[in-house]
């Protein structure tokens, strides 16, 4: 089982954080809010966690986006176990592909990240372009559902980010820009956005919005997603969501 989180984990918005009401680091409050948590269920579940930063992570050296990824021993989370299976990492025009099977421990990833979970191709980004796209989009008269069409821009412009200028408070890197191209249509798009939750087909690729697991002092929504196997009989497969 694959746990995939995507930042912010110490908001930079929070009102604690802004007013610096912490006793700690910001390193030392992600160790004992998130790795002793993490390093738990990782032991109980065994676990494969997958984590993505964002340009809110208070605790993240970097603010510009495209955005490295955490480094895990510095927030000393667990190492990565794969007696059992491989891990191969390369590199092809700025793009990290992941290919890996049955592992426990912790695998940091850049944002955006484009990876493979066995045969899925996966893309993730914590961007909330979903958003950015709505409020700056200027239409009349389309019938057309507006999420997908958003969602859309994505795919046909082959960017996790098809807006340029930025909207205010995202920095995008110039010279990187390369690095939020999308080489291969992904199976699955993780676009996490402060719209509501939902989980659209779009061209044949299945985008979904988690929401925020907190809203202030309230809990708010995950997503379980189930991946089977493709069927011998063609080349379909059967994915399953749950909020």
């Amino acid at each position: 089982m694959a746990s995939e989180k995507v930042g912010p984990f110490i908001d930079a918005l929070h009102d604690h954080i802004k007013l610096g009401n912490v006793d700690c680091s910001l390193t030392d409050l992600f160790k004992e809010k998130f790795s002793s948590r993490i390093q738990k269920l990782t032991e109980i579940a065994g676990t494969q966690t997958i984590l993505v930063p964002s340009l809110q992570d208070a605790h993240h050296p970097e603010f510009m986006f495209p955005q490295a990824a955490f480094q895990r021993r510095e927030l000393g989370l667990p190492e990565v176990y794969r007696s059992h299976c491989c891990l191969s990492v390369f590199l092809v025009t700025f793009f990290f592909f992941i290919f890996f099977l049955m592992q426990t421990g912790v695998l940091c990833y850049p944002n955006p990240v484009n990876l493979y979970i066995n045969e899925v191709a996966i893309g993730i980004s914590s961007v909330d372009v979903i958003f950015h796209l709505s409020s700056e989009e200027a239409s009349r008269g389309l019938t057309d559902n507006r999420i997908n069409r958003l969602a859309g821009y994505l795919l046909d412009q082959r960017s996790f980010y098809p807006l340029f200028p930025p909207r205010p408070g995202t920095q995008l890197e110039l010279p990187r820009l390369k690095q939020l191209d999308i080489p291969v249509t992904p199976d699955l798009m993780l676009l996490p956005s402060n719209l509501a939750p939902f989980a659209k087909e779009v061209d044949g690729v299945l985008c979904v919005n988690p929401g925020k697991l907190t809203k202030a002092q309230q809990g708010g929504t995950y997503t379980k997603l189930s991946i089977f196997p493709i069927k011998k009989s063609g080349k379909t497969r059967a994915l399953h969501f749950t909020f």
